[in-house]
């Protein structure tokens, strides 16, 4: 077992590749799209993945890139603090969270990845895989095959490495909610130490800070699952719906079109069966989403 190749080169997949590599393993990652990401919103870190990000040899990039807090602040609809609760329960030596935009926290990834090298190719996307007792080779969409000792599906909710594994179409279960996210800049506003949330009967609403001047909104309210957020209304729709709570006066007045509303409706997946099969495995969203 020399060989891995692993499918998808989000999060999941680059973190394996790089833990892979310093194990002494030849890593090749195939990644669907052409070049890396260049948009998104942000994502929280909590202290159990900041222990994941020190064994990667990231930690210190990414809070440098990032905005640390050690408080989730909760709210009613006029601003009024409702409860708080300590980010730092599980060690007190780290922050008790870390907050970076997912475009930057690829770009740190895919550097380090590179750095230990990985050998990534870009515009692969794995459809299909052939296996024997010796190998497994991954079909690209292209046509292009290639063998390893190990095949790893880190390709997403969507991931057809889990359901050729599988063998069956795994089923998403929709949890009920859309969810709309943005990027914003806040220039006569100064986050200190926490991540806000906001609650107004099944509406939710975070305000996530990214640097002292800057964060990342998301918006949680029911939706049915087959409802779609038309994308030519999707910003005055979202801005309507944060307008009705008072205590959000300093994001509402600066949100812009300049920087788009994301909108996905809430889906899980977890596998009950076993993970891996044969020289297949999976892990990140395509195993847990």
């Amino acid at each position: 077992m020399k060989h891995m190749l692993i499918a998808g080169g989000g999060i999941g997949g680059l973190s394996a590749a790089i833990s892979l590599r310093k194990a002494g393993f030849s890593v090749t990652l195939c990644e669907a799209a052409s070049e890396n990401r260049k948009t998104g919103a942000g994502i929280l870190q909590p202290q159990n993945a900041l222990a994941v990000l020190k064994e990667l040899g990231v930690f210190e990039e990414c809070c440098k890139h990032g905005f640390q807090t050690e408080w989730f602040k909760t709210f009613d609809e006029q601003g009024n603090l409702l409860f708080q609760v300590s980010e730092s329960f599980l060690d007190d030596s780290l922050p008790g969270r870390n907050n970076i935009l997912r475009k930057t926290l690829n770009d740190i990834l895919m550097k380090h990845a590179e750095a230990v090298g990985v050998d990534i190719k870009w515009g692969k996307k794995v459809v299909a895989y052939e296996e024997t007792a010796e190998s497994v080779t991954a079909v690209c969409e292209d046509g292009e095959k290639m063998q390893a000792d190990i095949l790893a599906g880190f390709d997403g909710i969507h991931s057809v490495v889990r359901d050729i594994m599988l063998q069956k179409e795994t089923e998403k279960e929709h949890l009920g909610m859309g969810a709309w996210r943005f990027y914003i800049e806040l220039p006569d506003y100064t986050f200190e130490d926490a991540t806000f949330m906001y609650r107004s009967g099944d509406t939710q609403i975070g305000v996530v800070p990214l640097a002292e001047h800057a964060g990342y909104v998301f918006v949680l309210q029911p939706c049915t699952s087959d409802y779609w957020d038309e994308e030519d209304t999707r910003f005055d729709r979202v801005k309507e719906i944060l307008s009705s709570f008072r205590g959000l006066d300093f994001v509402t007045k600066h949100m812009s079109k300049q920087h788009p509303v994301i909108f996905n409706k809430l889906e899980q997946v977890a596998v009950q069966e076993p993970w891996h099969k044969g020289r297949v495995i999976i892990g990140g969203d395509a195993a847990h989403a």
